[in-house]
C-alpha cells in the first residue's frame, strides 16, 4: 500500500471454486491491509469440460457480498474512491451492498 495508498490497490476473487468461507476469510486479510476485495463468481464458457457443481451457488454469493460490505464498511475501503472496474461494479454485486450497509449504518 506504500506506493497506491489505502484503498487504491483492488483483487479479484473468484466464488465457486473454493468454500464460501474461504472466500470470505480472504476478503478479510485483503482488506485489513488497504486492498479492495471484488468477488465475481465463476463462469466457465458454454463448452468449457467443467463439472456444473463448480459453479456458484448464488445464496453463497449473496452471503459473502453482504459479508464484504460489511469489511469495505470497517476498513473504510469506498469503491467511489477506486478507479476502472472496482469503482463501476458492474460486474460484481458488493457496490450494492455497500450503499445498503451505509444505509442500515445510518
Amino acid at each position: 500500500m506504500g506506493v497506491f495508498g489505502w484503498g487504491q490497490v483492488s483483487s479479484v476473487l473468484i466464488a465457486g471454486i473454493q468454500p464460501k468461507e474461504d472466500i470470505m476469510a480472504e476478503c478479510e486479510k485483503m482488506a485489513k491491509i488497504g486492498v479492495f476485495p471484488t468477488v465475481m463468481p465463476i463462469r466457465p464458457l458454454d463448452n468449457a469440460p467443467v463439472d456444473i457443481s463448480t459453479r456458484c451457488k448464488t445464496q453463497d454469493l449473496i452471503e459473502i457480498a453482504t459479508h464484504l460490505s460489511g469489511l469495505l464498511v470497517k476498513y473504510n475501503l469506498d469503491f467511489k474512491k477506486q478507479e476502472g472496474c472496482t469503482k463501476c461494479g458492474g460486474c460484481s454485486i458488493e457496490n450494492d451492498c455497500y450503499r445498503k450497509q451505509l444505509q442500515s449504518n445510518n
